[in-house]
């Protein structure tokens, strides 16, 4: 019985080795491993960043070469998103099919994450985190055959600051810009200054004093176009003195060498709009003032993003790239 049993098990155990060996001649052969490829192109030269920023990129469905170019600084404490999407400046990218670059401050470079406007080292053509916005500029141009022609930046609190110092001190790359709750650029040289400059208070600079203070940021003997500017402020301001607003009007008229107190027009929807024009008629600088704003952004049904949400019937944005060109009319939806 024992031995019956035995055999048994000895005759299963040979056929089921050779159902095995069936089964794995059955399977089939492994795939070759593929063939290495050959190097690809070296990867392009790093992009310079001596201010030590991150960059953020939002590019509109259907890019095509020849598209605008916003550059967008967002302010103290922010990510640049959070600025982006509640301000409206990625629908309007979608909608109008501009690039939407967004450099990032780190908190390495500014405990509060704002950009250091007020600084030198910062502040100046080829210095700092200026030279690193420049270069993100060129380098996303290059990249994606953007317009040269048409590269703005705009700006909200210290991103607002930086913007007038990038636009001081690269007139030869940045077309136009727009700041809201900006200050004008090269008015501080450290912290004290900066916030006493953001208080309202210290001494009066005059247009003379402004207009030295911006091009000592740029090229010596710049004699090109300047760019336009359009110029946001809340007179609810509590941050930033909305008489900043007044000393950035002055500097820029300063520049694009305009003359006079500009013509206001009569006030809609809380807006006190007033506009300098060069010879051509064309608007160089515009003030827009608004009634109620604190220290944020007007967009449309929302006042976004450093306080709570309130209702406000203008979309700033929509009106900063109809005044740069990028559409024509108004923009009353998103």
């Amino acid at each position: 019985m024992a031995r019956r049993s035995l055999l048994s098990f000895w005759r299963s155990g040979r056929r089921l080795l050779r159902l095995t060996v069936k089964l794995a001649a059955a399977r089939p052969a492994p795939k070759p491993a593929p063939a290495r490829r050959k190097p690809g192109p070296k990867p392009a030269t790093p992009v310079p960043n001596p201010g030590a920023l991150d960059e953020r990129l939002h590019l509109p469905k259907g890019l095509r070469p020849g598209a605008a170019l916003v550059v967008l600084l967002h302010g103290c404490g922010q990510e640049p998103e959070a600025l982006a999407e509640p301000a409206g400046w990625i629908a309007l990218s979608d909608r109008l099919g501009f690039i939407l670059l967004m450099p990032r401050q780190r908190a390495e470079n500014n405990s509060q994450r704002c950009f250091n406007w007020y600084q030198s080292g910062d502040t100046h053509r080829d210095r700092g985190e200026a030279a690193s916005i420049h270069a993100m500029t060129m380098d996303v141009l290059a990249r994606h055959r953007a317009d040269p022609s048409r590269v703005f930046v705009a700006g909200l609190s210290a991103g607002a600051a930086m913007a007038s110092c990038l636009l001081a001190a690269y007139p030869d790359t940045y077309t136009a810009g727009a700041t809201v709750a900006g200050l004008p650029a090269g008015c501080a040289t450290g912290v004290i200054s900066a916030m006493t400059r953001m208080a309202g208070h210290g001494s009066t600079l005059s247009r003379a004093d402004l207009t030295s203070r911006a091009r000592a940021l740029g090229l010596a003997g710049y004699t090109g176009p300047w760019p336009r500017l359009q110029i946001w402020h809340g007179l609810a301001d509590t941050v930033v003195a909305p008489g900043n607003a007044g000393e950035l009007a002055s500097q820029w008229c300063g520049l694009h060498k305009l003359d006079g107190d500009g013509v206001a027009t009569a006030p809609q929807f809380g807006l006190h709009r007033t506009a300098w024009s060069d010879h051509r008629g064309a608007v160089a600088v515009e003030r827009v003032l608004v009634d109620g704003l604190g220290h944020a952004c007007p967009a449309d049904r929302a006042f976004t993003p450093l306080s709570v949400m309130a209702p406000t019937p203008v979309w700033a944005a929509a009106e900063i790239v109809r005044f740069w060109g990028l559409v024509k009319g108004a923009i009353t939806d998103r």
